[in-house]
């Protein structure tokens, strides 16, 4: 099996307590020259997994099964500490066809999931925890057409 090749994923996170930073952001990027999509809110469960010996967490990384808009993506990454508040990280992921059942700890199909259970010699998975959250996300076009 070939191992799959990832992509760096750079992502800022904006904390507040201010319940009107969320819109006044995407009003700031607009006043600055950016194309700012409609908000797309969305419901996202997270799964993290790991093996009964740790051996992703001591690898360095987390396994993720998130379900989003009812598609599975199982997610590989790095445990890379934020810089500064710019988390950087190497990641891997596949979109699956169904999400598995929640009552259970099974990967989506595909070739991610089947090269991680050869990595880690075929032991069986346990929930670590699960976070339901909902999130509002934005596409933003730059003046120099980049995109973010």
């Amino acid at each position: 099996m070939v191992i799959p090749i990832g992509s760096m994923e750079i992502e800022i996170k904006f904390e507040t307590a201010d319940t009107g930073l969320p819109t006044a952001v995407p009003q700031a990027l607009v006043s600055l020259g950016a194309e700012v999509s409609s908000p797309e809110h969305q419901a996202i469960v997270d799964r993290y997994l790991d093996t009964d010996d740790w051996w992703f967490y001591r690898a360095g990384a987390a396994l993720r099964v998130r379900v989003q808009n009812g598609q599975p993506i199982l997610t590989l990454k790095t445990l890379t500490p934020p810089k500064e508040g710019v988390a950087s990280r190497m990641e891997l992921e596949e979109c699956g066809s169904s999400p598995p059942p929640e009552s259970t700890v099974a990967l989506p199909d595909g070739p991610l999931a089947e090269w991680m259970n050869e990595q880690c010699g075929g032991r069986p998975f346990r929930l670590l925890f699960q976070l339901r959250n909902d999130r509002t996300e934005y596409e933003v076009t730059l003046t120099d057409g980049g995109r973010v």
